[in-house]
């Protein structure tokens, strides 16, 4: 998933003084409160098959339901549409029973066929679904995909009853129950499905009542299976960029929650402010579809050049690799650091001694002070190699963007979509539908296609030397670690857990009772956190 903000990777203004609030926030007591949630000044696409930010990923935790949710404390996946399944002795057929009497918002009965119906939307080629490549695990879904499969009875995704989906896979996939907890994979009302128009109808634990750019309130879904065990009757978000003001407002006990748009110069308590190591990373990549920046050598070449010690300087977690550190993966052992003679040696091998001939380096980056301070950084050191280097700072909404504009090296902030290293690896491979910077490498495709095959330790080494292979060639610069940021206050909501994908189903919070507040802290970003990841 795409992550929004660019400063909140910065230490300036997060560490927090001690003190306490002026006022509580909203009063359990009251049953008709809502739950406030603010956003930041974000567009949420009404298509969960094309969207891919955070802040979606969050909203839709209200709306819709997959087969599998996540545990809000492990991320485990746990039944969610489905009550249960099974899967076959050799792995390659899972089949899941759906519960008795589930219900659109709308009152259209869901079945198994609106899932088959769905994901065939999800892989049709006019869909232009970033997410439908993860599901190629899938008899005949890559086939389907890429226009070369029309015939349903040949696909692996089959509806044995109204309440049984049966799926047929080309190999074992261990990822495959975290990723059908992704909102890509929710069941879609088949009006919508027909017509494509509109607000989809809910599956999940509330709908949406009103809805304005700068506000949506939701209320329980009165057709959602367990909408007993929804406590929360009305839900409020937000979509507001003012930092000052916002945080000032949760200070005075309008909002409940901040998950953007947080002033990290206030004064707040260590009990509001959550801060955790994301399973994401902020880096600079190459669009390498085209010469020379094809050639790694030229790519190296750059990196070698670049201040890399004075662009990770002011982030919280500095990083050298794509993929964070996770429970049973082999990290690369990476050590870059700047040789600009090496640089040099390079940028002549590849045929452009001090950079004669070397076309300009288009840089593209959020509009920012942190954007400008990289882009200063590196025309300074790339034009010390002779080389010519064009800005583009994007305004609005950067991922928006990115894909329309012509660069050569841009920022790409990027938060796991499940617990698995192949939810960064697969942005590059060839056939993915998340490949956006034009790698087409057979022998990068070639890990990836290895470790398809085996499973545990084996996977996980094979896995790895995809990452080094990337990081070898210079196809990006890992900058930070994302941390993740929100204000709430635990102590009076519950069902709300720091996890590493930063997900918080909305259908487990809850009031608690008042509980006094503490002063603030340092926060320690060197803990190890173990979550659920690999077979359900």
């Amino acid at each position: 998933m795409k992550k929004i903000a660019l400063i909140w990777g910065l230490v300036t203004g997060v560490f927090l003084n001690t003190g306490v609030l002026q006022a509580q926030a909203s009063d359990p007591n009251d049953p008709g409160h809502p739950f406030r949630v603010n956003f930041g000044a974000v567009s949420v696409g009404l298509d969960p098959q094309k969207s891919q930010t955070t802040i979606e990923a969050e909203i839709y935790t209200a709306l819709y339901e997959g087969l599998v949710v996540y545990d809000p404390y492990s991320l485990r996946p746990e039944p969610g549409a489905a009550s249960s399944w099974t899967t076959s002795s050799d792995g390659k057929t899972v089949t899941f029973h759906l519960r008795s009497g589930l219900k659109f918002s709308d009152g259209t009965p869901l079945t198994a066929q609106d899932f088959v119906d769905t994901w065939i939307r999800l892989l049709s080629p006019a869909t232009h679904a970033p997410y439908a490549s993860l599901l190629d695990m899938i008899k005949g879904a890559k086939e389907w995909r890429e226009g070369k499969l029309t015939d349903r009875t040949k696909l692996g995704i089959q509806a044995k009853d109204a309440q049984t989906l049966v799926l047929s896979l080309t190999e074992p996939a261990p990822e495959l129950f975290p990723i059908l907890c992704h909102y890509a994979f929710v069941p879609l009302d088949p009006h919508f499905l027909a017509t494509g128009k509109g607000f989809p109808a809910s599956n999940g634990p509330y709908l949406v009542l009103t809805r304005t750019p700068e506000r949506w309130d939701l209320i329980k879904n009165p057709t959602y299976w367990d909408r007993a065990n929804v406590k929360i009757p009305h839900l409020v978000f937000t979509f507001n960029d003012d930092a000052v003001k916002v945080t000032q407002e949760f200070k005075d006990g309008y909002y409940d929650w901040l998950a953007d748009g947080i002033d990290g110069s206030a004064i707040l308590s260590d009990k509001l402010i959550s801060a955790v190591p994301l399973f994401g990373t902020t880096f600079l990549y190459f669009r390498v579809a085209h010469s020379p920046w094809n050639n790694p050598l030229v790519r190296r070449a750059l990196w070698l050049a670049a201040p890399v010690d004075e662009l990770r300087k002011p982030y919280i977690q500095p990083c050298t690799t794509l993929i964070p550190e996770f429970e049973g993966y082999p990290s690369p052992k990476i050590k870059s650091q700047t040789n600009v003679a090496e640089a040099k040696k390079l940028l002549a091998q590849a045929g452009y001694p001090l950079g004669k001939g070397l076309p300009p380096v288009t840089l593209a980056l959020p509009d920012g002070s942190e954007s400008q301070r990289i882009m200063n950084l590196l025309k300074a050191s790339w034009s010390a190699l002779g080389v010519t280097v064009k800005e583009k700072l994007i305004s609005g909404s950067y991922y928006d963007k990115i894909a329309e504009v012509p660069h050569t090296v841009g920022y790409f902030s990027w938060v796991g979509d499940y617990l698995d290293p192949t939810t960064f690896l697969l942005l590059w491979k060839k056939d993915s539908s998340l490949n956006s910077f034009g790698m087409a490498d057979p022998v990068y495709d070639g890990f990836l296609s290895k470790a398809a095959h085996l499973t545990g330790e084996a996977r996980y080494k094979m896995l790895a030397k995809a990452e080094s292979y990337l990081l070898d060639n210079g196809l990006l610069l890992p900058l930070s670690h994302s941390p993740g940021f929100n204000l709430i206050d635990r102590e009076l909501v519950g069902g709300w857990y720091p996890n590493p994908l930063d997900i918080h189903p909305f259908k487990n919070l809850y009031w608690k009772p008042l509980q006094p507040w503490k002063n603030a802290v340092r926060f320690d970003f060197s803990q190890k956190m173990t979550y659920y990841h690999g077979h359900a």
